[in-house]
């Protein structure tokens, strides 16, 4: 979260497009701690021991799932196309939980033909 703010990325805060936080990055820093860990607690479903994010390269979401406790969440992105090889031991006997998604947040079955659609009306 803090190189993002440094890099001045251009992404959200706030658990995917459906969510009712979407927070600029760069301001994430900035808000007061209410605020924080409400948007932490609806990203997670409840709240985490520790919270962790990365961006771009796969060394390191590997390095953040290694980090990663049972009772954690991370939340990863790489460039598509990009290969992440993590241990199997720690998927299978860790507990950890390792979730994906091929679409941003998307959901697939609503969302995708929603995107069709206004595609289709020149909107986007």
């Amino acid at each position: 979260m803090e190189s993002a703010e440094n890099d001045d990325y251009d992404g959200y805060v706030g658990g995917g497009l459906q969510s009712k936080y979407k927070i600029p990055l760069g301001m994430f820093g900035k808000l007061p701690v209410p605020v924080k860990r409400r948007v932490i607690i609806e990203m997670t479903g409840g709240g985490a021991d520790y919270c962790s994010e990365c961006d771009g390269w796969a060394s390191l979401v590997k390095e953040a799932y290694a980090w990663l406790g049972r009772d954690s969440y991370g939340r990863c992105r790489d460039k598509p196309g990009s290969e992440v090889s993590l241990p199997s031991h720690d998927i299978l006997r860790s507990g950890k939980t390792l979730m994906g998604s091929l679409f941003r947040g998307l959901e697939p079955e609503s969302d995708i033909p929603a995107l069709i659609n206004r595609y289709m009306d020149k909107v986007i």
